[in-house]
C-alpha cells in the first residue's frame, strides 16, 4: 500500500512537471543579455576563481553583485557562462528545471507535514503554477538567486523534519550544510532559523515542554546554536556590505519606517489579488480580509495552521524594509512564501473537511479552485514571457 502511494505520487508529480513545460513554453526562448541577466553574466569575467567568488569585498562592474554576498549564485552562473556562451535557450530550460525541482521539494515537504500524498502533489502544484511565479520563471537571474536558495532551504527543512522523526546525526549534518549553502545563495534564508524552530514548536514538541521555564528553553535551544551562528555571521557581512553597494546609494536603500508594515501587508495581499492593474479597491478589501483571517487562523486554528501562517509572515519580512521599486516588480520576494502559502490552504481544506459538515464540500474546492484561478491567469492574463 505504501509502495502503491508513492508510485502514484510520482506519477503525479511528473504529470505537473510535463503540465509545466506547455504552461510555460512561451519563456523558451534563446536569453537576451539585458538587466540583471547581462551584470551576473559579466560579473563572471571578475569572479572566475574560488577566491574572488568567496571574497565577500570584491568591488565588481556588477550592481547586484556589489550589494550581496551570494556566492552560490556565482558558481552557478560562471558554469552557465563556460557552458552556453552569452546567448542559448538552455537558460530559460534550466530556469524551469530549478522551479520544477522547487516544486517537486515543496510537493514532498507538504507531503510529510500533511500526511497525505494527495494533498502533497495539490500543495506543489499550487506552487508550480501560483501566477506571479510567471515573471519569476521568464526571469533567469530571478530563478537562480530564490530558486536556488529555495532548494537548499526545502532540502533543509525535508532534513530537519526527518531528524525530528528519528534524531539521527547524520541527519543533523546534512541539515546544516543545506542551511549553509541557503545563506551562501540568497538573503531569503534568513527565516530558515526561525522556522526550523517554529517547526520543531508546533508540530514536534509535546505540551509540557511547551511550558516557559529555563530548563525547557536551554533544552530547546542547545540544537541551534550552530545555526545562529551561521545566521549571524551571514547578516553580519550583509551589513558591512550593503551600505556602499550600489543599490543601497542608486535606488534608496532601506526604511525602518510604518513603511515596513505597510509593504508587508502589499505583499501578503498579492497572495490573493490576481496580478492586474486598477484593483486596488480589492487590494483593500483583500486587506481587510487577510488581517480577520490571519486572527482566526491564531486564535482558532491548529498548531500545524499557525505554523504555515508564521512561516507565511517571516518569509515576507525580509523584503519589507525595501524603499524603492513598486510592490508589482516585486512578485519574485513571495517565491518563497508561496510554498508554505499552499500548505496552509491545503492543510485547512484538510482540517475544515475532517470538522465540518455543510460546508465540507466548498472548503475541499477550495485548494483546487486556487489552482485553476493561478492557472488562468499565468496563461491567459499575466502570460509567461521571457525578460530580463
Amino acid at each position: 500500500m505504501v509502495r502503491r502511494d508513492r508510485l502514484y505520487f510520482s506519477i503525479a508529480l511528473l504529470m505537473l512537471a510535463a503540465l509545466a513545460f506547455l504552461i510555460y513554453r512561451p519563456i523558451l526562448a534563446p536569453i537576451r543579455l539585458g538587466g540583471d541577466n547581462a551584470e551576473n553574466f559579466r560579473d563572471t569575467v571578475d569572479r572566475n576563481t574560488l577566491n574572488t567568488i568567496f571574497d565577500p569585498f570584491l568591488i565588481t562592474t556588477s550592481l547586484g553583485a556589489n550589494t550581496y554576498f551570494c556566492p552560490m549564485q556565482s558558481i552557478v552562473w560562471l558554469g552557465l557562462a563556460r557552458l552556453l556562451g552569452p546567448r542559448s535557450a538552455f537558460y530559460r530550460i534550466f530556469a524551469l528545471l530549478v522551479h520544477i525541482m522547487c516544486a517537486i521539494l515543496a510537493a514532498n515537504l507538504a507531503r510529510s507535514l500533511l500526511s497525505s500524498s494527495f494533498w502533497g502533489a495539490t500543495a506543489g502544484a499550487m506552487f508550480l503554477f501560483f501566477a506571479y511565479h510567471a515573471a519569476t520563471v521568464g526571469f533567469v537571474s530571478a530563478v537562480i538567486t530564490h530558486g536556488l536558495c529555495v532548494i537548499f532551504y526545502l532540502s533543509a527543512l525535508l532534513a530537519f523534519y526527518a531528524y525530528l522523526k528519528t534524531r539521527k546525526a547524520h541527519l543533523y549534518l546534512v541539515v546544516f550544510l543545506f542551511f549553509v549553502l541557503a545563506h551562501l545563495s540568497k538573503e531569503t534564508a534568513w527565516s530558515l532559523l526561525p522556522v526550523m524552530m517554529a517547526l520543531e514548536y508546533f508540530v514536534f514538541l509535546p505540551a509540557e515542554r511547551k511550558r516557559l521555564t529555563f530548563d525547557n528553553v536551554i533544552s530547546f535551544a542547545n540544537k541551534y546554536w550552530p545555526f545562529a551562528f551561521v545566521l549571524l555571521a551571514a547578516m553580519s557581512v550583509f551589513v558591512l556590505k550593503y551600505p556602499y553597494g550600489n543599490i543601497a546609494q542608486t535606488w534608496g536603500g532601506t526604511s525602518l519606517s510604518i513603511n515596513v508594515l505597510f509593504r508587508f501587508f502589499d505583499l501578503a495581499t498579492m497572495f490573493v489579488v490576481p496580478p492586474v492593474k486598477n484593483m486596488d479597491f480589492l487590494r483593500l478589501v483583500v486587506l481587510n480580509l487577510t488581517i480577520f483571517g490571519l486572527a482566526a487562523i491564531v486564535f482558532y486554528g491548529n498548531a500545524r495552521l499557525r505554523f504555515f501562517t508564521l512561516w507565511i509572515a517571516l518569509s515576507i519580512l525580509p523584503y519589507c524594509m525595501s524603499n524603492f521599486r513598486p510592490t508589482e516588480s516585486l512578485s519574485r520576494y513571495l517565491y518563497l512564501a508561496s510554498v508554505p502559502f499552499g500548505l496552509l490552504v491545503c492543510h485547512g481544506a484538510k482540517w475544515a473537511r475532517e470538522k465540518s459538515t455543510w460546508w465540507r464540500a466548498i472548503v475541499w474546492a477550495l485548494p483546487f479552485f486556487l489552482v485553476l484561478l493561478n492557472l488562468s491567469v499565468t496563461y491567459f492574463m499575466y502570460h509567461p514571457k521571457p525578460w530580463g
